[in-house]
C-alpha cells in the first residue's frame, strides 16, 4: 500500500491517505459462466464421490444410533 504525500500548510489535519491499486478496467480474473447448469456438470462428473460420500454419511448414521439404548414414553388419557 503506498502513501499519499502529506499536504502542506498551516491548515492540514494530521491524517495518513492511503490507496489501493486496482486492476484496469475490463481485465477479469474469471469470466462468468454457466450458473446452475455448470453445477449439475459438476455434479454428474463427480457423481461417484456424491454416492460415496452419501453411503459413508448412512453408515455413519447407523452405527451411532445403534448403540444407544431406545427410550419409549407411553402417555394415556382418559376417554370420557
Amino acid at each position: 500500500m503506498k502513501q499519499l504525500p502529506e499536504p502542506e500548510g498551516e491548515h492540514s489535519l494530521p491524517v495518513k491517505h492511503q490507496y489501493h491499486e486496482m486492476p484496469p478496467q475490463g481485465a477479469q480474473n474469471e469470466p462468468e459462466t454457466g450458473g446452475l447448469i455448470e453445477y449439475w456438470h459438476i455434479l454428474r462428473r463427480r457423481k461417484g464421490t456424491v454416492l460415496l460420500g452419501a453411503l459413508l454419511e448412512t453408515i455413519a448414521a447407523v452405527l451411532f444410533s445403534l448403540p444407544q439404548t431406545p427410550i419409549y414414553q407411553a402417555r394415556a388419557t382418559p376417554t370420557t
